[in-house]
C-alpha cells in the first residue's frame, strides 16, 4: 500500500508511521502493530509499505519527534479485509442452495488480530432483487461455523460479514461471498473447483475423503487434477478416477421426486500419459447404469479432448446416489514372465499413479 506525506505543511524534525489495532472491546485501548520510520524531508514524499496481514480496523498514526517529543501530525483508520487466499467468510465452496435450504457458513476471524464487539451476516438480494434482508449475529471474533436459512425466494444474494466495532466510525465490511437460490435442481461443485488455491499438480484422495466439497470417494483413490497437469473441461480442476488404485467418486443427489426421469450430464477424457489407450467408466444412480470409453489416442496434457456425454435414470427416492467408477481392470495390466514361466503383474503406474477415465463439467436436469 502507498503512503503519501505532505511535508509542505509541518516543520519535519523526524517522521515516523504508527500502526495500531484494538485489542478489546474498548473505544480507545489499542496496541501497536508496526512502527515505521519515515525520517526528515525537505519535500513530499509516497512510502510504500506492506499493508497488515491480518482483517481488522487498523488505526495509521503519523507522528513528528519535534524537540525529542513525539507530536502527533494526523491518523486515519485503515480497514484491512480478507483476500481469496484467506478468506474470512466462506460456504464451503457451495454458491447454490435449495430454497430454505439450511447454510452453513465459515467464519474465521482469529482471536489474536481481530477483536469485535460483535460482527454480523447480512443476507440481502444482489441488485433490485426480490426478498428481504436478513441480519445474523456472528458473536466475538472467534473462528466458528453459524447456520442460517437460505432465502425462500429464488435469485442472486450477498452475503457481507459487517464489522460493528464500538468505535467512533461506521461499521465496515470484512468479506462477502455470492450465492443464488435455485428451485431447480444441481450437482454441488460439479466442476470439482472446491476448494480452491490447491499448490499441486494433483492431488490423492483415498477411500472415505470428503475434502473435495459435495463429492465422497465411495472406494479406492482417485486424483483431482490442476489444469497446469491436464487442461479442465471447466473450470480449473478434473478428476482422474484412477489415483494410486482403480476409484469411485459419489455424490448424494437431494430432493428428487420419486418415478420422475433425470438426465445427467458430464464430460470425459483420460489420463493421456500413459495406457490402456482407450479408458473406461461406468456411471450409476437409482437402479440405472451405463458403461462410457473414451480413447485417448492423440491427446496430450494441453488437447484433452472432452465430449460430453449424457445419462439418464429414474428416481426410485427422494435421494439417489449419483457414482462415477474407474473400469481400469486386471486386464488394464502389463504382465512379465520370468525364466521360471511365472507370470508377474506389473501395473501401468507412474509416481505411484494410474493412469485412469476423466471426468468433469457433471450437472443433472
Amino acid at each position: 500500500m502507498s503512503v503519501g506525506i505532505n511535508f509542505t505543511e509541518f516543520s519535519s524534525s523526524g517522521v515516523f508511521l504508527q500502526i495500531l489495532y484494538p485489542i478489546d472491546r474498548g473505544k480507545y485501548n489499542f496496541e501497536e502493530y508496526a512502527r515505521i520510520e519515515i525520517g526528515q524531508h525537505n519535500e513530499d514524499i509516497v512510502r510504500e509499505i506492506k499493508a497488515p496481514k491480518w482483517p481488522n480496523r487498523y488505526r495509521f498514526k503519523l507522528w513528528n519527534k519535534h524537540s525529542g517529543f513525539p507530536v502527533l501530525i494526523e491518523e486515519k483508520d485503515i480497514a484491512v479485509v480478507a483476500t481469496t487466499e484467506d478468506d474470512a467468510l466462506d460456504f464451503g465452496g457451495r454458491h447454490a442452495f435449495a430454497p430454505g435450504e439450511t447454510i452453513t457458513a465459515r467464519v474465521q476471524m482469529l482471536k489474536d488480530r481481530y477483536f469485535t464487539e460483535g460482527a454480523h451476516l447480512y443476507v440481502t438480494p444482489l441488485g433490485n432483487g426480490p426478498g428481504r434482508t436478513q441480519i445474523i449475529p456472528v458473536g466475538n471474533a472467534l473462528p466458528r461455523e453459524i447456520q442460517f436459512e437460505a432465502p425462500h425466494t429464488e435469485g442472486k444474494y450477498v452475503v457481507w460479514l459487517i464489522d460493528r466495532s464500538n468505535y467512533e466510525h461506521e461499521p465496515f465490511e470484512v468479506d462477502r461471498e455470492d450465492f443464488e437460490v435455485q428451485a431447480t435442481l444441481f450437482i454441488v461443485n460439479g466442476s470439482f473447483e472446491y476448494p480452491g488455491s490447491v499448490s499441486k499438480k494433483w492431488t490423492t484422495h483415498f477411500t472415505g475423503d470428503m475434502s473435495v466439497d459435495g463429492w465422497v470417494v465411495g472406494s479406492g483413490s482417485v486424483d483431482r487434477v490442476r489444469d497446469v497437469q491436464f487442461e479442465a473441461s471447466d473450470g480449473s480442476y478434473s478428476v482422474d478416477l484412477d489415483g494410486s488404485s482403480v476409484g469411485s467418486i459419489y455424490q448424494d443427489i437431494v430432493g428428487l421426486v420419486v418415478g420422475k426421469n433425470y438426465k445427467v450430464s458430464f464430460d470425459m477424457a483420460g489420463n493421456p500419459q500413459g495406457g490402456p489407450l482407450v479408458k473406461q467408466l461406468i456411471v450409476s444412480a437409482g437402479d440405472e447404469s451405463k458403461t462410457f470409453t473414451f480413447d485417448t489416442s492423440g491427446r496430450s496434457g494441453n488437447a484433452m479432448g472432452w465430449v460430453t456425454h449424457e445419462f439418464s435414470f429414474s428416481a426410485e427416492s427422494e435421494t439417489e446416489r449419483l457414482m462415477f467408477s474407474s473400469m481400469t481392470s486386471e486386464e488394464n495390466k502389463l504382465f512379465e514372465a520370468t525364466a521360471e514361466g511365472v507370470r508377474v503383474e506389473i501395473p501401468i503406474i507412474s509416481n505411484g499413479n494410474l493412469f485412469g477415465p476423466m471426468i468433469d463439467n457433471v450437472r443433472i436436469e
